[in-house]
Order: structure tokens, then C-alpha cells, then sequence
């Protein structure tokens, strides 16, 4: 399960071809470096590349991938997803969620705990540290979830139905360090995030896997008091200090307009560094002239960090903007993109401040 192993020769052995081809007198691509520089497109090619967690995920029987403790969701075990993390929460034994076929209102698994004392709604004034334990149920360390069959897991509440405290914190899936997740399409909208993955570095080191997933995040809508609800984000992570979140065969998309991310996230305050792999996904934004469909953010001030981001084979639309969040904050995202169209880059900072960037944006084909 170390991918980083995978990564780094991987990223070696495509920038060893990168520099064969520039011997052999051959161009290359010029790097992307403006504000908002428009490139031209590519064309995509898909390789296929076997891995040994591919051939176990490819099993004719996904029940196969079961590892240590064994739980259901559905007919056999557990009626609601949520009422099981809460039961787990705390438990860091190697475990597997299986969760049976079916649609699973999130929402109205969180409704019925709040009903239950076992969920708190949150605060309107809710800041981004409260929301642990009380406030959300989390997939716990060491866990691995497979969906069998078509499995879609919802949280999508009416404008009314909501708070506006609560649509900025619950997500219907919030991670705790390692975790894989496997074939499973989460929905949502008035919510935070679809997935939260950001457990600010708690588990050092931590990898997580999601396969053959599909994330869909739909335009949030304003409250009567004209609020806009949740965060109109897809994905929201937060990568651990040498930690590696790998997403294979993959949709993340933003189902709305305007300039809202598709997948975003942010290193570390402490700068570390990190591993971000995206292979064969398909990341995109209903408006396709959106400037940060994919938006990294850096959190740290001064000293850079080092979070490799590696997206290959990957089908994106939109732009890629790389956002410094403080005055002092140096870029910290080192992005190569292999066999994926090229895309406009941005680069933005807190008013006041310069942006300094030590890496350079690499657009690869290895055809």
C-alpha cells in the first residue's frame, strides 16, 4: 500500500522520457506560469497501467476485499450508515464496511441522530476546528468501505430543511486517516462538502484510496435570510503531513456555474510534504470556462512545502488556480500533468502579498 513507491517512479520514468525527447531535438511543451494563461488542448490517450490493488479490486466478488473486522450496511447488518460510524468511532482496528445496494438519505440518517442525542446541529457561528465528534460522524482510521452493486449515498436537504451552521459542517462523508473507498457515488448539495477528507494532520503519514467513485456536488441555494448554504465544493481535503490520496477511475464533478471547485484542498499549515495522485478521473464543472474546476490551496506561511500532484490520463475541463491563502504564503503545490489536456493556470494570493512559486506547472504527453 505504499504509493508513493509507485509515484516516484513513475513521475521518474515520465520525466526521463520528457528528457529523451527534448535530446532527440524534438519540442516540448513551454511551461504555464501567467495569472491566467490559455494553452491549447491536447488530445487525451488513456494507458493502462496493472497494479496490484487493481487486479484485487477487478475481483469477480467485491465481498474478496474484506479485511479484518466485517460490517453491512443494508438488509444485512446495519440499517443506516451513519448509526455504524457513530458505533465505530474510536475504533482503529483494520475494518470493512460493505454497503449493500441501494440509495441512503444521509441526511435523514443525521436528522435521526440529532433526534437521538447522539448528533448535535451545529452552531451558525461554527468555525472549522468545532467540527469534530460532536458535530459529525466520521469514517474512522483503518477502515475500508466497498459498495456492492450500485450504491449512492445522498445528503441533499431542502434550502428550509437545513441550517445554515449545519450546512457549513456535515458532510456525508467525513475521513479520519487511512481509508479506501470503493465503488460507491456520493451526492450533494446545501451541504459542506461531499467529501471531507481533512482530519488537520492527525494521522502523519496516512494514505487513502477512493475507486471507481463518482462525486457530485450541486449548486447550493440561498436560505431566507439569503445565506448561501455550504461551501459549493466537490471534494474538500486537507493532506496530512507525508500522507498520499490516491484517486483512480474516478467522476468528481461540480454541477453548477460559476468559478467553484470541482476538487480542492490545501496542504498542511505546517508545510510537509504530501502525495496527490489522480489517475484515469474525470474532474469537471457544468461551466467550462471555470478558473479553478481544480483549486490548491497553501496554507503554510513562509517555508514551502512539497505536495507532488500528479494528475495522468485524467479528463478535466476548466482551469487549474493555485491559491496562496496568506500575504507570506509560498506555493506549494508541484503539479504535473501527464496525458491530460492542457488547461489555464492561475495563481492567486492575499491582497498585499507576491506570489512566490518554486515550481513549475508540466503538461506531459509520453505518446
Amino acid at each position: 500500500m505504499k504509493r508513493r513507491v509507485w509515484w516516484g517512479l513513475a513521475l521518474g520514468l515520465i520525466l526521463l522520457l520528457s528528457a529523451c525527447q527534448q535530446a532527440g531535438g524534438s519540442s516540448t511543451e513551454p511551461p504555464v506560469n501567467s495569472e491566467t494563461a490559455e494553452v491549447t488542448s491536447t488530445e487525451e490517450s488513456l494507458s493502462e497501467t496493472e497494479t496490484e490493488e487493481e487486479t484485487e479490486m477487478e475481483s469477480t466478488d467485491p465481498e474478496a476485499l474484506a479485511k479484518g473486522e466485517i460490517y453491512y450496511v443494508g438488509s444485512k447488518g446495519y440499517a443506516s450508515f451513519t448509526e455504524l460510524l457513530l458505533d465505530l468511532a474510536g475504533n482503529e482496528n483494520e475494518k470493512t464496511i460493505f454497503i449493500e445496494e441501494g440509495t441512503y438519505d444521509m441526511f435523514a440518517e443525521y436528522m435521526a441522530e440529532v433526534e437521538r442525542g447522539t448528533l448535535v446541529i451545529p452552531p451558525d457561528d461554527v468555525q472549522s476546528p468545532d467540527y469534530f465528534g460532536l458535530y459529525n460522524a466520521f469514517v474512522p482510521n483503518h477502515t475500508r468501505i466497498v459498495g456492492l452493486g450500485k450504491v449512492t449515498l445522498t445528503f441533499t436537504p431542502g434550502k428550509n430543511e437545513i441550517t445554515y451552521g449545519a450546512s457549513r459542517t456535515w458532510s456525508p462523508l467525513n475521513i479520519y486517516g487511512n481509508v479506501e473507498v470503493y465503488n460507491v457515488e456520493v451526492i450533494g448539495q446545501n451541504c459542506r462538502y461531499c467529501l471531507h477528507n481533512d482530519d488537520h494532520n492527525k494521522y502523519p503519514g496516512s494514505e487513502q484510496l477512493y475507486k471507481n467513485c463518482r462525486f457530485e456536488y450541486r449548486m447550493s441555494e440561498k436560505n431566507a435570510d439569503g445565506l448561501l448554504l455550504g461551501f459549493n465544493n466537490t471534494i474538500g481535503f486537507g493532506i496530512d503531513n507525508d500522507a498520499t490520496h490516491t484517486f483512480e477511475d474516478c467522476e468528481i464533478f461540480f454541477n453548477g456555474y460559476g468559478d467553484h471547485s470541482a476538487y480542492y484542498g490545501h496542504n498542511p499549515g505546517t508545510p510537509g510534504d504530501g502525495r496527490l495522485i489522480l489517475r484515469n478521473c474525470h474532474i469537471h464543472a457544468t461551466d467550462d470556462t471555470n478558473v479553478r474546476v481544480i483549486r490548491l490551496q497553501t496554507l503554510s506561511h513562509k517555508n514551502p512545502g512539497h505536495v507532488e500532484a500528479l494528475f495522468e490520463n485524467c479528463e478535466v475541463n476548466g482551469g487549474l488556480t493555485l491559491n496562496m491563502y496568506y500575504e507570506d504564503s509560498v506555493q506549494s503545490f508541484d503539479v504535473t500533468f501527464v496525458n491530460t489536456r492542457r488547461m489555464p493556470v492561475a495563481k492567486t494570493i492575499k491582497s498585499g502579498g507576491t506570489v512566490v512559486d518554486p515550481y513549475e506547472v508540466r503538461f506531459i504527453t509520453t505518446e
